[in-house]
């Protein structure tokens, strides 16, 4: 796929040359091919990150007087213990920028996630919606 020999400072000149692009295409050969379909694309996201996969539901939540509040947003993610049956449930990390997301305003029910991390519960960071 990628011709022997090929150095990272060739790429880059090609690119400055053909009009600012980081040129990769050219240096491949492939400047004048269409990009691949968003299906494949989200296809090979799916599979590559298919461990880090989580499925999102809603449970109501009940604020300090006992009424019922905003849903609260909980993800069931496959556990670190592959002998594990049951998911793991999981929240949205603090310092998400998705932390506020509610789990009805998600474009999908999947979410592909990068980290797991575990602090006084598990969170997820860097996480998006598969189309």
């Amino acid at each position: 796929l990628v011709p022997a020999g090929l150095r990272a400072s060739y790429v880059e000149a090609l690119g400055r040359r053909g009009g600012g692009n980081d040129g990769v295409l050219m240096a491949l050969g492939m400047e004048n091919t269409s990009p691949p379909a968003s299906e494949l694309l989200t296809a090979m996201l799916a599979a590559a990150l298919y461990p880090q996969v989580a499925f999102v539901h809603s449970v109501p939540a009940k604020n300090s007087s006992g009424k019922t509040s905003k849903a609260a947003t909980v993800l069931n993610i496959r556990d670190v213990d592959p002998k594990a049956s049951d998911p793991q449930i999981a929240s949205v990390h603090p310092s998400s920028v998705n932390c506020q997301v509610c789990a009805i305003e998600w474009s999908s029910p999947y979410l592909a996630f990068l980290e797991r991390v575990r602090t006084t519960k598990v969170y997820v960071r860097d996480l998006t919606p598969v189309p």
